[in-house]
């Protein structure tokens, strides 16, 4: 069987009803039940890229034709996940009920923008700054439970260091809640100074091994600090690239916001409704 003939095979479980399978692709109506109780139908066009399964909406009316903030390609298709770290291929019924569930969670978080006008929660990376941000998240829940959380909630930040000359070369400041918790040397990929006590345990009582004895914390720190600032690199270059396109104009803090098509946003806004 293809992929997606096992896509199609369990619609149902889904609420979708198959319109239209060919070897190349499968047309879907999938109702999306939302929060508030309404039930609203997208109409799906599914294909396929080897084993990899994509989606798009056939004719864009509920969603925005293209829009980076929303996670919509420019050419209509949906980045449900980041390929080169989560690809699902489907290659059986248990891969096609993660696709499924995969995409269902995608139309509710887009029916969530719709209302909020904006991401909600924990913002996705865009293009390569993907593969940044699963480096950082993956550092930072290798220090410890606190440094995670304070990942999740935005409290953590990574600047230049001061520009003085160094035989090692530039630094990267990492900050906690605004306060400076360790130094690393960019080029090296090495914190500056390991005799200081672990970030592990911050705010616990009693003495804290230093970053020297305490496992490969002091890898991972510097792993984190680099990820984060190279994170930050990267989300910058994607958005230049659009700098010229037109927004949707259906989220307020996109940074296309300044290219809104002021002209087609009330009818946007009627179809979102």
């Amino acid at each position: 069987m293809s992929a997606l003939s096992f896509v199609a095979d369990v619609a149902a479980d889904y609420s979708a009803t198959v319109t239209h399978l060919a070897p190349s692709e499968v047309e879907l109506t999938v109702n999306v039940h939302r929060a508030d109780g309404r039930v609203v139908s997208y109409d799906i066009v599914a294909y396929q890229n080897g084993d990899d399964v994509f989606a798009r909406e056939k004719t864009p009316s509920r969603l925005p034709a293209f829009c980076p903030e929303r996670h919509i390609n420019s050419n209509g298709s949906f980045c449900l996940y980041w390929q080169e770290h989560d690809a699902m291929g489907v290659a059986d019924t248990a891969a096609a009920h993660r696709w499924w569930q995969t995409l269902r969670e995608f139309l509710l978080l887009q029916e969530r923008v719709a209302k909020l006008r904006r991401w909600p929660g924990d913002g996705w990376a865009h293009g390569s700054a993907a593969h940044h941000q699963n480096e950082a998240e993956t550092a930072a829940a290798a220090l410890g439970r606190p440094m995670s959380e304070a990942l999740q909630e935005n409290r953590l930040l990574v600047k230049a260091g001061p520009k003085v000359p160094h035989p090692n070369g530039p630094t990267l400041r990492v900050y906690l809640d605004g306060v400076h918790i360790y130094t690393v040397w960019r080029k090296m990929g090495r914190i500056t100074n390991k005799q200081q006590p672990c970030i592990c345990a911050r705010k616990k009582i009693g003495r804290r091994n230093k970053f020297r004895s305490c496992g490969d914390h002091a890898l991972q720190a510097a792993r984190f600090a680099t990820s984060m600032l190279e994170w930050k690199e990267a989300e910058a270059a994607f958005w230049d690239v659009f700098t010229d396109a037109t927004c949707c104009g259906t989220c307020d803090d996109c940074p296309l916001r300044k290219n809104v098509d002021t002209a087609a946003e009330p009818e946007r806004a009627e179809l979102l409704t």
